[in-house]
């Protein structure tokens, strides 16, 4: 065999397993999209199976009823919530909207406030002053922006209708797919898995139960970890902002608390500079609750974090960025939650030696490699 030959043969490895990575991020995503009311059903199956057993064996409720009360249950509760979690952003989104422009000045007193701070301490060590009216641009920019957009929706007010009323009718029929399949996937999860049983290979079958005791157990870990973590930030930073006086506490922690999930952001990039804010404008009560949320805030995630989610994810901060950017660029936010549960896959998956039969075939075309003079 000639060498060209063999680095052809290691260049369409690793070009197959790069186009089968992206691949799955960007497809990925959109058959998620496609397919959540499947998918949706599914996790509600799984997480309904222990009490439908325990109606179905301890009180010898009949599986078909068990499995109908479960869900109607299941959705009355989740419905519930929604409804008032809804309500009280709509209510809070609607007030902020209204209170934008009185915002936005505020803002823009603040700026100048601390540019005319900052100028004179800056010339006094010599120090170049230009950036704080490049920073005063970039604001404008934003502003005009932002104003630009305001307008195109009002402008645009039926077209955004149609958009609305063709997102609800989606919506719509995809819950109802959802509650169907739900009610299914608890009613005949045991000839589904039969049928599985009967049909897929032994070795399928015990990669099958590897994946299920390994990466779901990972996965569902990860995702619990962070359910969590999102809601002792979220229950933090309402009593605190409710405690200061803000008008749109429950907005704000709900933001917040959501931005806090994303790796290597963090509460921080919102409450640090708002607490800065609050100290220009002299309101050094409100500046250092601030400070002490995002710090109980972070003590929290600090303590937190190790126990719950360490052993869940288990990648290391490089790889996690790339999957993050990956992600991004290739699927949007979907495609970030899909790079990080992919991440969480692949990960679980190298450590079950799933990878091996690939890495020996390059380390057999690398150890020719050398054995070709």
């Amino acid at each position: 065999m000639k060498r060209w030959e063999v680095y052809l043969e290691l260049m369409m490895e690793f070009i197959v397993a790069i186009l089968f990575f992206v691949g799955i991020l960007y497809v990925g995503p959109k058959l998620l999209g496609f397919l959540w009311p499947f998918v949706a059903g599914w996790l509600i199956s799984i997480l309904a199976n222990p009490l439908r057993n325990f109606l179905e064996k301890k009180i010898k409720v009949p599986k078909k009823f068990g499995s109908a009360l479960i869900i109607i249950l299941a959705l009355a509760i989740i419905v519930g919530l929604l409804y008032f979690l809804t309500g009280q952003l709509i209510h809070q989104v609607k007030s902020l909207i209204n209170d934008l422009p009185f915002i936005l000045d505020q803002i823009q007193i603040q700026l100048d406030k601390m540019n005319m701070w900052m100028e004179p301490r800056l010339q006094k060590f010599g120090l170049d002053v230009s950036f704080l009216t490049r920073g005063e641009q970039i604001y404008d920019t934003m502003m005009s922006t932002l104003t630009e957009w305001v307008k195109g929706i009002g402008g645009n007010s039926i077209q955004y209708a149609g958009g609305v009323a063709k997102g609800v009718t989606n919506g719509l029929v995809g819950s109802v797919v959802m509650i169907l399949s739900a009610y299914f996937f608890l009613v005949e999860r045991e000839e589904i898995s039969v049928f599985c049983k009967k049909y897929a290979p032994q070795s399928v079958q015990e990669k099958v139960l590897l994946v299920k005791e390994h990466i779901f157990l990972a996965l569902g870990g990860y995702v619990k970890a962070q359910i969590k973590i999102m809601g002792i930030i979220f229950v933090i930073l309402f009593i605190g902002l409710a405690l200061e006086g803000e008008r749109y506490a429950f907005l704000l922690a709900v933001v917040i608390s959501i931005w806090d999930v994303l790796p290597f952001l963090g509460t921080g990039m919102i409450l640090i500079p708002w607490a800065i804010f609050k100290f220009v404008d002299q309101q050094f009560q409100a500046g250092v609750i601030f400070l002490i949320l995002y710090l109980i805030c972070l003590l929290a995630r600090q303590l937190l974090q190790p126990k719950i989610l360490g052993d869940s994810i288990g990648l290391r901060p490089l790889p996690t960025l790339f999957l993050i950017y990956v992600g991004l660029k290739l699927g949007g936010f979907m495609g970030f939650i899909f790079a990080m549960i992919l991440g969480i896959v692949f990960h679980n998956f190298y450590k079950l030696g799933f990878f091996k039969p690939w890495m020996e075939r390059v380390r057999k075309r690398v150890k020719l490699l050398k054995e070709i003079p």
